[in-house]
């Protein structure tokens, strides 16, 4: 953690950092409610932003999640690793140079 020296730095500090929000963040944080709304909002936003890193559209992974992940087993942490977004976007790439060939 940094240590601001004046009141005016963490003032452009904080200044910056507002402005640099994307409108979903500012969304999900404002409407959250309470702990239990902060903590959905945060893994939301989390899976967006690893899913633009990725170049994935959100609104696909999310729903492919929806639809795949009640199968997979609670207790076995690889079913998981199987629907991180980079193996989903590996899948897609699979499925179009099937698709190509």
């Amino acid at each position: 953690m940094r240590r601001f020296s004046s009141s005016s730095e963490l003032l452009n500090s904080s200044l910056a950092f507002e402005a640099n929000k994307s409108i979903v963040e500012m969304f999900l944080l404002k409407f959250s409610g309470n702990e239990k709304g902060a903590k959905a909002s945060a893994i939301m936003y989390s899976i967006v932003e690893t899913c633009r890193a990725n170049k994935i559209k959100p609104e696909d992974y999310v729903l492919y999640l929806l639809k795949n992940l009640p199968y997979v087993d609670r207790h076995n942490p690889a079913g998981y690793q199987q629907h991180t977004p980079r193996a989903y976007k590996l899948r897609l790439q699979a499925q179009s140079v099937k698709t190509n060939a």
